[in-house]
């Protein structure tokens, strides 16, 4: 691949490849959910609304596993820019695409945090206090506690809309927000957001833990090492991430020799998400991603150097039979 090639890799967010494609829907489910959502967070969700409604309910729900949590708490800052969605529109219809995709045991945490309610045998025309309302004429009351009147008339909205849809569900999410504590539901979601996340290609705690064990120059031996297998065949590039910045000098020596380059890719595609995920970093703060990133190429590129200079290998050797997750824990050993 030569450098013309390489720099005009897929630079432009992706949806901005899908908004331009003659057949959106079509590419817009071929796209990795994060890299939709990092063009997302990098262009504004209400500017993004357009590829929202082309996704399926497995992206969307991708892209609320991403935007939803901090580490391993549930965070609701974001959910209120998704529930105001449909006003850039004037369209609930945004909305009804959104629920399926919201994870129910996160909307029982909103409703534990937020919401009170009575329920009554027998219906009733009067509230058991102020502020109280009735979406099945009596037999429940709510009263949704948010200070805020915009969050409060979003939530109230959210609730009228499961109620109108599935009103069984409403009263199971009311019963299971009571029944259980927040921590609870939080550790059951994460658990669960975990999973669909490592489905993707995001490492769990673990897998991220040891692609960021630091491996020491002087215990490698490079003409005993056999060539690692990288098992990446499964995961997709996830280029926003890999080309928020230009590739190092070293490592574009590198991809231009790489028969292969997709794997490339995708094994760097996964080293940066362990290291998001074994540094804590928040998915949603671009400007912390980045710095990770960065971090990322520049451990790869003193693994490559390091082999350069000290045991005469070219990139495309060390690379080889290094493998590039050794080459990085490699460079990882002299940043930490």
């Amino acid at each position: 691949m030569n450098e013309i090639a390489l720099t005009r890799r897929t630079l432009k967010d992706a949806v901005e490849q899908i908004l331009v494609s003659e057949s959106p829907e079509l590419l817009a489910r071929t796209i990795p959910a994060q890299s939709i959502y990092i063009s997302m967070k990098r262009r504004g969700l209400a500017s993004s609304v357009e590829v929202i409604d082309l996704l399926s309910r497995d992206q969307l729900q991708l892209l609320l596993d991403f935007d939803l949590w901090h580490g391993d708490r549930f965070s609701e800052d974001q959910i209120w820019d998704w529930l105001e969605l449909p006003d850039a529109e004037n369209d609930l219809s945004l909305l009804q695409r959104i629920l399926p995709a919201l994870d129910l045991k996160c909307l029982c945490i909103l409703i534990s945090r937020h919401v009170e309610s009575v329920t009554f045998d027998e219906p009733t025309e009067n509230p058991p206090a102020p502020h109280y309302f009735t979406p099945d004429k009596g037999h429940t009351w709510i009263h949704i506690t948010l200070e805020d009147d915009h969050k409060q008339f979003l939530l109230a909205r959210l609730l009228a809309l499961i109620f109108e849809t599935d009103a069984n569900l409403f009263y199971k999410l009311l019963q299971i927000s009571t029944l259980h504590t927040q921590s609870v539901l939080e550790e059951e979601a994460f658990e669960e957001r975990d999973k669909r996340m490592l489905a993707e290609g995001i490492p769990d705690r673990e897998m991220a833990f040891h692609l960021n064990e630091p491996l020491q120059f002087s215990s490698v031996q490079f003409n005993e090492l056999e060539p690692l297998d990288v098992g990446v065949s499964d995961l997709k590039p996830i280029r926003p991430l890999i080309y928020s910045e230009r590739l190092p000098k070293i490592l574009q020596r590198l991809a231009q020799e790489i028969r292969d380059f997709e794997v490339f890719e995708a094994e760097l595609s996964l080293i940066m998400n362990g290291a998001l995920v074994h540094f804590g970093t928040d998915l949603g703060d671009m400007e912390e991603v980045e710095l990770v990133t960065l971090a990322v190429r520049g451990a790869a590129c003193i693994g490559l150097e390091l082999c350069e200079r000290e045991l005469k290998a070219s990139p495309i050797e060390a690379y080889s039979k290094l493998g590039l997750r050794r080459l990085y824990r490699i460079g990882l050993s002299r940043l930490v």
